[in-house]
């Protein structure tokens, strides 16, 4: 269809089809526009999401092993034959404050938490 508008002679073809000015520029449409836009933002919006579900999958399993731990100290202590029930409930405490005190007493041999065990108390107590 051709209109005749003066001297801009613009020529327009149907509205699914693009616009041709005078210059012979191709414009698009802005419906195009929009849905290019459209579509870039909700991969930007899922590729966030994704990660950040990740990021929160990861930090719920890491919390989940350091409560299995802090629950393996007390039966861990069950060996150590010179604790009270009471030393064993403070030591749990202690140990289950800190990531690093629960990491390190983790990671001794049988023999060294004991020893291990008696210092932190120890500390504690002076």
């Amino acid at each position: 269809m051709k209109e005749d508008q003066g001297e801009s002679n613009v020529e327009y073809t149907t509205k699914k089809d693009r616009a041709t000015t005078n210059s012979g520029k191709k414009q698009k449409s802005k419906s195009e526009i929009s849905d290019s836009s459209v579509t870039a933002m909700f991969g930007k919006f899922f590729k966030c999401t994704g990660e950040r579900l990740e990021n929160i999958a990861q930090r719920i399993g890491y919390d989940k092993d350091i409560g299995t731990a802090r629950k393996q100290v007390f039966e861990m202590l069950g060996g150590i034959q010179s604790l009270t029930l009471i030393d064993k409930l403070d030591v749990c405490e202690i140990i289950g404050a800190k990531i690093e005190w629960l990491e390190i007493f983790m990671g001794l041999p049988e023999d060294a938490r004991a020893v291990y065990v008696h210092r932190v108390l120890d500390r504690r107590r002076a």
